[in-house]
């Protein structure tokens, strides 16, 4: 009743006798309107958390950035000049967002206007009312002061401060001096102001003012460099097309910037660079030289050709993510820096490829709000699926798809997370980086793309493109898309899949009647927390007659599929081909599980039958494990080396041999690896090992072998490595670095330490490696007591602290643990003393009093 009174009230006013009727109402009612009465025996009920798309008072239309750049004090000096009209509804006042900002003016055309600043928005308040088709332009006058602002971030963006200067005034060796930005989510109005929301769309100029040894890149095409007075120059970016404000960007530094190009169908050449660091410019070709062949394939694939007048990539230092998709102009953390050893191991064509499908969804179709993060993340993720498909085969992608499953179900295990894959209760938007936006979200892409059919998904998304180009979109314009193409209702797929929460988890069970088999299907998951789900896919079962496809469609909580059988019945697979994001309870019988190890064409299900008879018996199924040895992809390979430690007693000469041919023939680095660290921990004295190590560290291209064959050698006998480290002293590869390092910390002198100087003060540390540089510096502090060489380590570790990485954790970790270590030589020193002042031996008193103050003297360096 207590909701009604007001509503009430508000319909006698209305009433053309509502002074009589106000009069007439009796005095409690009166009383609950001036005073409410909440009667605590009904529940109170509140609108569930609902983040909705950014309210469009004003229509962002263009935005005109000069900025200049004060590298003593990390600071930009700019000018923005707004082009703007009201949405729909007159406005007096607009609101922009401006954070940690010094506003010096807001005018246009020599009139100053009156504003409010909070320090987060800047309130301008308006000479004129403007109307629907009124157009308003304005200038800010302003300093950016990113350093200023409180350190923020999230686990998939470290840092929230839009704008970086690293090493602004050249103090560290190892880090080239170069400013980046970083606008996703809402942090590009650290450095301009705007309407900082995805579902608004500009164009924009960008004159940048910097000295002329530096390279510039931002969005749209370089229009002009001209020089000006100071031995500076301005250079004009121009971005023509419209794309969303956190997608804006900068890059400045001394790059070295190495020329490729694409064409497009109409033979139009379209610039594509590659910015990098210019001890890194002999390797750029081979780390970004696929972009172009992607550009064809994904223009052909989307049936929208690359539409934005550029395609430029740039690695940058103490990057506070993997990569970001901004228009024409990519950034990329440093951990793309590679060697040609390095690539074989890890090549970076799957971060490549998703941000360059990011061009098509994300930045021409921008998700309208971050609830809808999935209409930009999902895609790119499944985009990485479809490059490998194209590049690689079909095994290749079934692997990343079985790896974007795993992905999202340890999200789910892990941390006990559970929302829909389009989220609007989320307590924060950088929530919507996780597992579910990326991997859920592109396994139920594919599941989409299978329940469709290849011509009709592809058609859906060239639609789709073609219908919301340049515009902001929700997942209802993707369902949309796909039923105006296919004819469908497919609200029960969007419905399960993208505004649901879970996915099925199916328990199975088989019988066979007389002639016929019973295949049970239990949908398992709580039914009321998550949807009884429609799947649609197929079977395989084999009997005397062969091999028998059957279409299923399941759709109830129970699911009885009845099949004849001629004679015996070998095996069933439900969804061979491992389309569904499912969670599967099955326990079929051990020849089943052979039979599918003998006769699937999925990778995954030769690995999962071989992982589930080494588990049941390994001595029975020893053969069949050691077979594993000579599948056809690499995973199975893997999987066959992993499971021998379960069959190690029973057949250790042929595990033996396997290994070791894998180590010298297998094609798949990952493979040699894998096998050489099975024989270095499980047959560690094996004489053949050392030939083998020796032999890898000659001959074998990858980075990664050759570091754990030369920790094979440091466990046989260290001498053999100094001749192997002096001639990898001078090589490139991050991977190389960190195993000599690993290996000076263990068995390294006095001298050793140039080589720690000489590799941490270089350019080639690369992310975690540079992660893994100071843990292994400090296990060389800790062995080498030498207090001079630890002073000089401290000033080598100190000059590694970022605090917007994660090589600040490691930073602090690391000097707590050598802190411990000093203070434990400090305590044993003390008691040295207090023993030889006993024995009144004050030479030796003298010498370790000495010793102790110069200990003392690291110890307070730690701090």
């Amino acid at each position: 009743m207590r909701l009604l009174i007001p509503m009430l009230f508000l319909v006698l006013l209305a009433c053309s006798e509502s002074k009589k009727a106000i009069e007439n109402t009796s005095s409690i009612v009166l009383s609950e309107i001036s005073s409410p009465i909440i009667d605590e025996t009904y529940a109170t009920r509140i609108q569930p958390v609902y983040q909705e798309s950014r309210t469009k008072y004003f229509e962002l239309i263009h935005s005109r950035l000069e900025v200049s750049f004060d590298w003593t004090n990390s600071t930009l000096h700019g000018l923005a000049t707004l082009t703007l009209r009201p949405q729909f509804y007159s406005q007096d006042t607009l609101i922009l967002n401006a954070k940690g900002m010094l506003i010096e003016s807001v005018e246009y055309d020599n009139q100053r206007y009156t504003y409010n600043y909070t320090g987060e928005e800047l309130t301008i308040y308006l000479p004129n009312t403007y109307r629907k088709n009124d157009t308003l332009t304005l200038s800010v006058k302003y300093i950016a002061q990113p350093d200023l602002r409180p350190h923020g971030g999230s686990q998939a963006i470290s840092g929230d401060k839009g704008l970086y200067f690293i090493n602004p005034r050249g103090e560290n060796p190892t880090k080239m001096p170069q400013i980046w930005t970083q606008g996703e989510t809402e942090s590009n109005s650290v450095w301009f102001p705007t309407i900082d929301a995805p579902n608004q769309k500009m164009t924009q100029d960008i004159f940048i003012t910097v000295e002329e040894r530096f390279a510039t890149l931002s969005n749209g095409v370089l229009v002009s460099s001209e020089q000006v007075d100071g031995g500076k120059r301005i250079d004009h970016w121009q971005q023509k097309l419209p794309h969303a404000p956190y997608l804006t960007m900068m890059g400045i530094g001394e790059f070295a910037v190495i020329q490729d190009k694409w064409k497009r169908s109409t033979g139009e050449s379209i610039p594509v660079h590659y910015y990098v660091e210019p001890e890194w410019k002999e390797q750029a070709q081979n780390i970004f030289g696929n972009t172009p062949e992607m550009l064809s394939y994904f223009s052909a694939l989307t049936g929208f050709e690359y539409p934005w007048d550029k395609y430029h990539q740039i690695i940058v230092r103490d990057y506070v993510s993997g990569a970001m998709e901004n228009t024409g102009a990519v950034i990329f953390g440093d951990m793309l820096y590679s060697t040609a050893g390095d690539l074989v191991d890890q090549n970076w064509d799957d971060i490549i490829a998703h941000e360059l499908s990011h061009h098509w969804f994300g930045d021409l179709v921008t998700c309208e709000s971050w609830s809808n993060l999935p209409m930009n993340e999902s895609f790119a993720t499944y985009f990485e699926i479809l490059w490998d498909e194209h590049k690689k085969g079909q095994d290749a992608a079934d692997f990343h798809l079985q790896s974007d499953k795993q992905t999202y179900f340890r999200t789910t295990q892990n941390e006990g997370s559970h929302h829909e894959l389009i989220w609007f209760d989320y307590d924060d938007k950088e929530q919507m980086f996780d597992g579910h936006s990326y991997s859920k979200g592109a396994c139920v892409l594919h599941q989409l793309r299978k329940t469709l059919g290849d011509e009709a998904f592809f058609a859906g998304i060239k639609h789709y493109l073609h219908q919301n180009q340049f515009g902001t979109v929700e997942a209802h314009d993707l369902r949309l898309a796909f039923e105006f193409v296919t004819g469908l209702d497919l609200n029960w797929f969007f419905n399960q899949w993208f505004f649901a929460k879970g996915h099925p988890i199916l328990e199975v069970t088989h019988t066979l009647e007389n002639d016929s088999m019973h295949v049970l299907i239990k949908q398992k998951q709580d039914l009321t927390e998550f949807p009884l789900y429609r799947l649609k896919g197929k079977m395989q079962y084999w009997d005397a007659a062969g091999l028998h496809d059957v279409s299923i469609h399941i759709e109830n909580e129970v699911k009885n599929i009845v099949l004849p059988i001629a004679d015996t019945l070998y095996n069933y697979i439900l969804d061979p081909d491992q389309d569904w994001l499912v969670e599967w309870k099955e326990n079929k019988p051990d020849a089943f599980y052979e039979h599918q190890y003998n006769n699937a064409t999925h990778y995954y299900l030769r690995k999962e039958a071989l992982q589930v008879l080494a588990k049941r018996d390994a001595k029975k199924y020893q053969d069949l494990i050691l077979s594993g040895f000579h599948d056809s992809f690499f995973d199975v390979r893997l999987e066959a080396i992993q499971q021998g430690n379960r069959i190690k007693k029973y057949a250790e000469q042929e595990l033996l041999r396997k290994l070791k041919s894998s180590v010298e023939n297998d094609s798949e680095s990952k493979v040699r690896l894998a096998a050489l660290t099975f024989l270095k921990d499980n047959f560690p004295k094996d004489p053949d090992l050392l030939p083998l190590a020796q032999k890898i560290l000659n001959q074998d291209v990858s980075n990664l072998c050759k570091a754990k064959a030369l920790q094979i050698l440091t466990s046989i006998d260290t001498s053999l490595v100094f001749q192997h480290v002096e001639l990898w002293s001078e090589d490139q590869s991050s991977t190389i670095r960190i195993a000599l390092l690993l290996f000076y910390a263990e068995h390294g002198d006095e001298k050793s330490f140039a080589s720690f100087q000489s590799t941490m003060n270089s350019s080639f540390l690369k992310g975690q490696d540079r992660m893994a540089a100071m843990l292994h510096l400090n296990t060389y502090l800790t062995r080498i007591k030498n207090q001079e060489i630890r002073l000089e380590g401290l000033k080598l570790l100190n000059s590694f602290y970022s605090p917007e990485t994660y090589e600040a954790l490691v930073h602090k970790f690391v000097l707590e643990r050598l802190s411990f270590q000093l203070k434990e030589e400090l305590k044993q020193m003390d008691e040295e003393i207090a023993a030889y002042e006993i024995a009144k031996d004050f030479v030796w008193v003298q010498r370790l009093q000495k010793e102790r103050i110069e200990l003392l003297n690291v110890l307070e360096k730690c701090k």
